[in-house]
């Protein structure tokens, strides 16, 4: 797996470990040598094969789409339904601009850039 964005730093992560593949840095970060030791060790590695056959068998008997049926029912009859994820949301909404405002230490040093004439005074 060569990640670009988002989740598949973790795909990747899982995968190197699961022991059924190889996981690569981001993707503008790979080298030709590493995609080719990459390659061969997927195809000449009869463990990490012998795994990645293992894990598709398990997931192809898994009903992946039933797990996320029931994951989706369960957080809206749990979660939205209930008020509980708009809860959340706003705490961290709380969290999120307590960290925004400015300490009492931080407007003391705003307060003695501005009156000693440092970058402060100039931005204003």
């Amino acid at each position: 797996v060569t990640p670009c964005f988002t989740d598949q730093f973790m795909n990747a992560r899982m995968v190197e470990e699961s022991g059924a593949g190889v996981g690569l840095p981001q993707i503008s970060k790979v080298t030709s040598r590493d995609l080719a030791a990459a390659l061969t060790k997927v195809t000449a590695d009869g463990g990490l094969i012998a795994r990645a056959q293992a894990l598709g068998e398990q997931l192809r008997g898994e009903d992946g789409i039933g797990a996320a049926v029931g994951a989706l029912d369960t957080f809206f009859a749990e979660e939205m339904a209930t008020g509980v994820w708009q809860a959340k949301a706003d705490r961290k909404q709380q969290v999120f601009q307590e960290l925004a405002r400015p300490s009492i230490l931080t407007r003391i040093g705003h307060c003695c850039s501005y009156f000693c004439g440092g970058s402060a005074a100039r931005s204003n």
